[in-house]
Parts: structure tokens; sequence; C-alpha cells
């Protein structure tokens, strides 16, 4: 299938700050010179994550494979999906502890979702993009309830 590519695999923790020194010191992961640490908060981070009042900090590059680091604070804690019924019924929210979503950058963000929902799967919210982003995503869930991000870039 043309028009879509790997994008990259997210975790959810407690402290990224001491994830990515995990990472980088015990397996030999670098931090991506457009990297660093960005905040995302607001009104879209509710949408797309469906957490009122959410704040999320992530490390990571979106057009590049990488592993992305995630950690939320604010009213909504993250979950426990290990300890939570909600793993057993593949309603495990986006925010849960623990290797959490893969992603895929699509050409044409719309089609993919619809093909998304030919074979199965099911959308969890509505498309979303940060102001003045340079792209927008929709979470969904495969025919098992795993959780799969499509990015469309901007230009």
């Amino acid at each position: 299938m043309s028009g879509i590519k790997f994008g990259h695999f997210c975790i959810i923790g407690r402290n990224i700050d001491a994830l990515a020194v995990f990472y980088t010191r015990a397996l030999g992961c670098f931090e991506l010179p457009t990297g660093g640490t960005a905040e995302a908060v607001g009104e879209w981070a509710d949408e797309v994550t469906g957490l009122p009042g959410c704040h999320m900090r992530l490390s990571g590059s979106p057009g590049a494979p990488t592993i992305e680091l995630i950690e939320f604070s604010g009213p909504q804690r993250v979950v426990d999906a290990n300890n939570s019924s909600a793993a057993a019924h593949g309603t495990v929210p986006p925010c849960a502890l623990g290797l959490r979503h893969v992603a895929f950058v699509v050409d044409d963000l719309a089609a993919a979702v619809k093909n998304v929902l030919d074979n199965g799967g099911t959308q969890m919210g509505p498309l979303a993009s940060p102001p003045e982003a340079k792209f927008k995503l929709v979470y969904c869930r495969d025919p098992e309830g795993n959780i799969v991000e499509l990015m469309q870039l901007l230009p």
C-alpha cells in the first residue's frame, strides 16, 4: 500500500526523564537533533486523548521512526492497564502506562481512517490538530482493541 509508512511507537510513563536516560544508556538510543521536550495542552490534546484537562510532555519527532515517551499529569492521571479491567475489555485509554500504541504516517488521513473502518477497526475520537501544528492525527483501534495512531503531516 502506498502513502503510508511507520511513524513511531509510544511508551507512557510516570517519569519520561528517567525513561529517556534508560533508553539512551541501557539500549543505545539517542535523542533526535530535532527532539527535546515539548508540551501539549489544551482542547486538541483533551480531544485526542479523551482526557479533559490533560497535560502531556513528550519527546520525539513526527515524521521519523522513533520511540515517543509521554508523561501525563493534571486532573486525569494515567491508569495502570496491567491492573485494570479495561485491558481485558479492549477499552484501555491512550494514557495507560506501558507500550500504548503504534503510529503510521499517512498521506490522506480521511482515507486511512476509512480503510481502518472498512477492515474491522474503530475510530476512537475526532481528527485533531494542535493549533499551528504541522500535523493532524486520530487514534483508532484494530479489531482486537490495540490502539493505532494515524498521523498526516501538513505542508
